[in-house]
């Protein structure tokens, strides 16, 4: 939750940027300084979802509810609703549901929350104006793949093998994101 927390505060901290830098027009005094201080909240409650997410790593989580989960309906239902930011983008998702996936045994909810954090980081670090692609495909009826794809920002090499450790942030980049 934390983390889906800090996804909208981010625009809403960017929204307030982009007015204190006049990029509606210009402001007087009193608007600069209710901004101001509207932003000054944004970085309060970004410290706070920062403590939330670093509370939930010393949490035991209970055992997860087992049960078969369609993952063609799950990605379908993701990218409609990342439908909003990726048409202000200008960042199109191409996605063909494949014809037939095996139903997957796993936890509806933690499967989504890892597909949706995949799909989230494609669409916010995609070049304005290209293609996010995204692939779902049963492979040797044991496994099935998910892939996405963006046109963005590379993640270095030596950072890669990092990328699945929890909220792990390549060094040099915005706080933005929790990573």
């Amino acid at each position: 939750i934390a983390h889906d927390f800090q996804l909208p505060l981010n625009d809403v901290r960017m929204a307030i940027h982009l007015c204190t830098e006049g990029a509606a027009g210009p402001l007087t005094d009193k608007q600069q300084e209710i901004l101001i201080s509207a932003r000054e909240k944004c970085d309060q409650l970004d410290k706070l979802a920062q403590s939330l997410l670093s509370l939930s790593t010393h949490k035991k989580k209970p055992l997860p509810i087992v049960e078969s989960v369609n993952l063609s309906s799950i990605v379908s239902t993701l990218i409609n609703d990342a439908k909003l930011e990726t048409d202000k983008k200008k960042t199109p998702i191409i996605f063909k549901t494949p014809p037939y996936l095996t139903p997957l045994k796993a936890n509806r909810e933690e499967v989504k929350t890892i597909l949706m954090s995949l799909l989230s980081n494609a669409v916010h670090y995609a070049t304005p104006g290209t293609n996010i692609k995204v692939f779902l495909q049963e492979v040797d009826n044991k496994f099935i793949e998910f892939r996405v794809t963006n046109q963005g920002p590379l993640i270095p090499p030596e950072y890669r093998e990092d990328i699945f450790k929890k909220n792990f942030k390549v060094p040099g980049q915005p706080k933005k994101r929790a990573g």
